[in-house]
């Protein structure tokens, strides 16, 4: 792929932690997979936005960055 022009810069930026562990060992809250793909359905929206442009999203493959 080739780019025609030059990018803009970051349009959204998300950062969490997971929440500590209960009392039976259990991380409470959404999993890295659901994060995952409330990350992708983010990108999505903003292309619904940005029409003509590119949505592009990095992430860290379950492991720190």
């Amino acid at each position: 792929m080739r780019l025609h022009h030059e990018p803009l810069g970051m349009l959204d930026l998300w950062m969490w932690k997971r929440e500590l562990k209960d009392s039976d060992g259990n991380h409470p809250g959404l999993k890295e997979s659901g994060r995952r793909t409330e990350g992708y359905e983010r990108v999505a929206e903003r292309a619904r936005q940005l029409r003509g442009g590119a949505g592009v999203r990095c992430g860290s493959g379950e492991r720190p960055v």
